[in-house]
């Protein structure tokens, strides 16, 4: 499928903040190009969403930008690409990101679930467009908004930095023409002997590089054609941690397998029991538990997070254990 052109370049703007400006020089701890980086790595992966025949573009890339935003809170969540495209798009088709950041600045960005985005193949221009549930849907939002966005210089040294202290750049290239095609940079390191973007696009194969070469942008090789890149973008999200659902578990037990050690959850506390330990002990003996009553697991499904709260209180432990059989 030929990529659809959906970015706008956006003109310059002096009341853009600027990432140089703001951030300044890089972090002492900043991997080289040699070593690499890859906020997918450090964070979780992002899911592979195609964008079809649409002209949405802007509204991937951006929402790949703010899926990734959530990582850094402990938060897998899917935004609503369908919700930004909505509200920004030209007549025409297509968008430019300035007005995604701005939206989302401004109004937030609402889960998926809200106003549901039909993607893959069969995505049209039409559905993207569709303002369906539009209402709900930035009510939702609000808990989902960034404090600012920046304006990245395109030298590779500063999109590298940006990916590193931010998470991610989305950013747009043009091949020929006025129009061209908007992605999100995940990571950065070397590619194919070269040093390199990498970054999540909204076509097959989800994952590409784009290769600096003799100061020029190279797409996937530098045998690929050549692009011009603009605009790219990072942002800084408010503080979501209010937004991660807790989970209810009353009780649970779980270990890791060919490990001893087991993570009890109590009224939605992790604490660490060892074989031997009286209070454990106290729970076989009294048949509530046993042993191969734990089932192994190859992570624990609680975010314990390496929190070891203390001493187990032998009576809150029944007490929970009781009710999450009840549950």
């Amino acid at each position: 499928m030929n990529i659809k052109k959906g970015f706008i370049p956006d003109p310059i703007c002096t009341d853009d903040y600027q990432y140089d400006e703001v951030y300044g020089s890089a972090p002492a701890d900043m991997p080289d190009f040699k070593t690499g980086y890859d906020a997918e790595f450090k964070l979780g992966t992002l899911r592979d969403d195609h964008q079809g025949t649409s002209l949405a573009c802007v509204s991937f890339g951006s929402t790949n930008d703010m899926e990734m935003a959530a990582k850094t809170f402990g938060i897998d969540i899917q935004f609503s690409q369908r919700y930004l495209y909505s509200q920004i798009h030209s007549p025409n088709g297509g968008a430019s990101p300035r007005n995604a950041y701005k939206l989302i600045q401004k109004y937030g960005i609402c889960p998926d679930e809200y106003m549901p985005t039909s993607v893959g193949k069969h995505m049209r221009e039409k559905h993207a467009r569709d303002e369906s549930g539009l209402a709900e849907a930035k009510q939702q939002a609000l808990k989902w908004k960034i404090k600012a966005y920046y304006s990245v210089s395109n030298n590779i040294d500063s999109f590298a930095q940006a990916i590193y202290t931010n998470s991610g750049v989305g950013f747009g290239y043009i091949i020929s023409g006025r129009m061209g095609h908007f992605v999100f940079g995940k990571g950065y390191g070397y590619h194919q002997g070269h040093p390199g973007i990498r970054y999540q696009d909204s076509y097959e194969p989800y994952n590409k590089w784009m290769i600096y070469y003799s100061n020029r942008w190279f797409k996937d090789s530098p045998q690929g054609p050549q692009v011009q890149i603009y605009n790219p973008w990072c942002s800084e999200p408010e503080d979501w941690s209010a937004n991660k659902e807790t989970p209810d578990i009353p009780f649970r037990a779980e270990r890791i397998e060919g490990r001893k050690e087991v993570l009890l959850i109590l009224n939605n506390e992790p604490y660490w029991v060892v074989d031997g330990n009286p209070d454990m002990e106290n729970l076989i003996k009294a048949k509530l538990l046993t042993w191969e009553d734990i089932k192994p697991v190859k992570e624990f499904t609680f975010p314990y997070n390496n929190r070891i709260i203390g001493k187990l209180n032998i009576g809150l432990l029944l007490s929970a254990f009781i009710r999450g059989i009840k549950k």
